[in-house]
């Protein structure tokens, strides 16, 4: 699972540079929703390896294009507290996600209700609401 992080940072970082940012968050998001479908419907586990490999490789490069759209689209003014807010975020995600796992214990759910709908609504909002970098 963990290797897709590594195969995204090497492969998707470049294709950043020539397709665009915008283009790469929006692959990048519809890898998540691609990997976490295959995860929550798998059937045995190297299914739902393929998927969380999937959905790591998209996960990692979104995660760190916004940084890219922080530093080419925010002010200096304000670029610190907004690199500083998704990493927060970030946290508060991870602490939350372990506390839900506890409360609801139906992974399966979780996965819906916590990734799957959320990425969804990251592709949608990507295609309409968001606009590429200048550089």
């Amino acid at each position: 699972m963990y290797i897709g992080t590594v195969v995204g940072f090497l492969a998707l970082t470049f294709v950043g540079d020539l397709i665009g940012r915008k283009r790469l968050l929006l692959i990048c998001s519809i890898l998540v929703v691609i990997g976490m479908t295959i995860t929550i419907f798998c059937v045995n586990l190297k299914m739902a390896g393929a998927g969380l490999f999937l959905a790591t490789v998209g996960a990692q490069n979104a995660f760190n294009i916004c940084f890219y759209f922080i530093a080419e689209t925010i002010s200096e003014e304000y670029r610190e507290k907004a690199s500083v807010a998704i990493q927060l975020f970030y946290g508060i995600g991870v602490l939350m996600n372990v506390l839900w796992y506890f409360a609801v214990k139906d992974w399966q759910l979780i996965f819906i209700i916590f990734y799957l709908i959320p990425s969804v609504l990251v592709v949608l909002s990507i295609i309409f609401i968001v606009k590429d970098t200048p550089i």
